[in-house]
C-alpha cells in the first residue's frame, strides 16, 4: 500500500495528481510504509509556502510517534512545497527505519 500521504485540503484533481506523485517513492522502502502517516500541508509565511512535514505511525517496535520536521525550504508554489516536504519525510523514514 504504501506511506500514505494526507492531500492537505487540495481540490480533488490536484490532490489526486500529488497523491500519485508521493505514492511512487515507498517502493524502495525497506520497511512497511503502510504504518506511518505523512502530512505535508505547507504554511504560508512572507508570501511564499514553506514546506514541512508531519510524519505519525507506529515503529516496527510498536510504540507509536509523531515526528515534525520543522521548515524545510520555501517555495513560491504550494505543490513544489507539498512534493518536496513528502520526499523529504521518505527520505527520513528510509534512513530511520529501512
Amino acid at each position: 500500500m504504501g506511506a500514505r500521504c494526507l492531500p492537505c485540503k487540495l481540490a480533488s484533481s490536484e490532490a489526486a495528481r500529488v497523491s500519485s506523485a508521493c505514492s511512487g517513492v515507498e517502493r524502495y522502502m525497506n520497511f512497511d510504509p503502510a504504518l506511518f502517516l505523512i502530512d505535508p500541508t505547507p504554511r504560508r509565511a512572507d508570501g511564499e509556502y514553506m514546506a514541512h512535514a508531519r510524519i505519525s505511525g507506529t515503529a516496527a517496535s510498536g510504540i507509536a510517534f509523531t515526528h515534525a520536521s520543522g521548515d524545510l525550504a520555501g517555495f513560491d508554489l504550494r505543490d513544489d512545497a507539498i512534493r518536496y516536504a513528502h520526499s523529504w519525510a521518505t527520505e527520513w523514514l528510509e534512513k530511520r527505519y529501512g
